[in-house]
């Protein structure tokens, strides 16, 4: 599975890569994705995480979305969102 973790107007700390990475390994495993992309953005106080998931026999990409006041609740959230649809 290809796991591409990207930010947009900001930057974020290396614990909070990291933990993205584990929650996009811990679908993967799960789940057989093609590709799973994590955009981690944050608008005035508002962190944003939006995951894109391509299952790997096509068919349609799966989104999530979430708003948080912090990183870890916001992507818990989009994780939690995709999962519900891979099931």
């Amino acid at each position: 599975m290809n796991i591409i973790i990207s930010t947009r107007h900001t930057s974020i700390p290396q614990q909070t890569k990291e933990y993205a990475e584990q929650k996009a390994e811990k679908l993967g495993k799960i789940y057989r994705l093609m590709k799973l992309e994590m955009i981690l953005d944050k608008e005035a106080e508002n962190y944003c995480v939006e995951i894109v998931a391509s299952p790997e026999r096509g068919g349609t990409r799966l989104v999530g979305n979430s708003d948080a006041s912090e990183w870890f609740p916001a992507i818990d959230q989009a994780v939690d969102k995709v999962d519900k649809q891979l099931r």
